[in-house]
């Protein structure tokens, strides 16, 4: 039975866990993750650079500061903040909970919890509180979702409160804050985006065919 004293293999102390919380949460991150998305983080290396000075923005105290990358399909934004968030672990001082999720994944877990089924999740309340407390959110696939009163809702809920939160998020989408405010029908998510977060413009070729 481990004990206080006991160390993880990170050498952070156990206090009676079989794996200390900063491993957990990584784990956690990890598995966050698809399968493909996994696979190709073990292939592609970022410039150590530009994955620093992001960190540096996501991790900047008390401003909840996050990041908008816009580009097309296979231009790398997805691959490159699933980098970020699993390099946001080799900062010391950072922990807690976090996650990355598709935003049209998101809905069709809480749609399952209708009706009376039971969510892997939890309820609708549960999954949403989980991705608004999130110490930081990669939130992908912003704007390919249809645009319905109910998915709207959902998203401003975890964008608002994210933003009162001083939470670190970083999107990903197809398309610019302008033509996300035109797709959403108001600007009220894409203003609160745009206070939040630094954009970043990625119109690199389609990386998939370089794997």
């Amino acid at each position: 039975m481990p004990t206080h004293e006991s160390k993880c293999g990170c050498g952070r102390d156990l206090m009676g866990e079989d794996e200390c919380r900063f491993c957990r949460s990584r784990q956690v991150a990890w598995h966050s993750l698809s399968a493909r998305i996994r696979a190709d983080l073990r292939k592609i290396h970022h410039p150590e650079e530009a994955i620093k000075a992001d960190l540096d923005i996501i991790h900047e105290p008390l401003k909840g500061r996050g990041l908008y990358f816009c580009g097309p399909t296979g231009s790398g934004k997805t691959l490159y903040a699933a980098a970020l968030l699993m390099a946001s672990f080799d900062v010391a001082k950072i922990g807690g909970q976090k996650f990355f999720m598709a935003l049209p994944d998101l809905l069709d877990s809480i749609k399952y919890t209708y009706n009376g089924r039971g969510g892997l999740e939890g309820t609708e309340g549960e999954i949403i509180q989980k991705y608004c407390s999130a110490d930081l959110l990669v939130m992908d696939d912003l704007g390919v979702e249809r645009t319905t009163d109910w998915s709207y809702n959902i998203l401003n809920s975890i964008v608002s409160q994210r933003y009162g939160r001083l939470k670190s998020t970083i999107f990903t989408s197809n398309i610019d804050l302008d033509q996300l405010a035109a797709k959403l029908g108001d600007n009220r998510i894409s203003s609160r985006i745009c206070q939040m977060c630094e954009v970043r413009l990625f119109d690199y070729k389609d990386m998939r065919v370089t794997l």
